[in-house]
């Protein structure tokens, strides 16, 4: 149950904090058929990982920023996903999305603001 690899790793952080298999495929760079052997293999190891994640919509992210998001949500008691959600919302209830983001912009490349 110890010393995983960066990309087992990856996987099981990704899994855990609700992400489907496309998705994570997507970031560690392999098809979302061996994202679901490598989760089986890790659950048969004694991992835990949720079997069934709500649905939700494809977030695009960063690795770097996924993890930046972890180490914050971490310091909070929370999933990456759930401080997403917060943020999300306060930005929505605050109205901020103006003072956030410049309306001029054509169009926001993540890869672009990566750290």
């Amino acid at each position: 149950m110890y010393n995983l690899s960066h990309k087992r790793a990856q996987v099981l952080m990704l899994a855990r904090a609700g992400y489907h298999a496309d998705y994570i495929a997507s970031v560690i760079g392999s098809t979302p058929q061996s994202v679901k052997t490598m989760t089986s293999a890790m659950r048969r190891e004694g991992y835990e990982i949720p079997y069934h994640t709500p649905a939700a919509p494809p977030l695009e992210i960063t690795p770097a920023h996924f993890d930046r998001l972890s180490r914050e949500a971490a310091k909070r008691g929370l999933t990456p996903m759930r401080l997403i959600s917060r943020v999300v919302a306060t930005i929505l209830d605050d109205d901020l999305i103006g003072a956030i983001l410049d309306d001029e912009a054509d169009d926001v490349d993540p890869a672009r603001t990566a750290a």
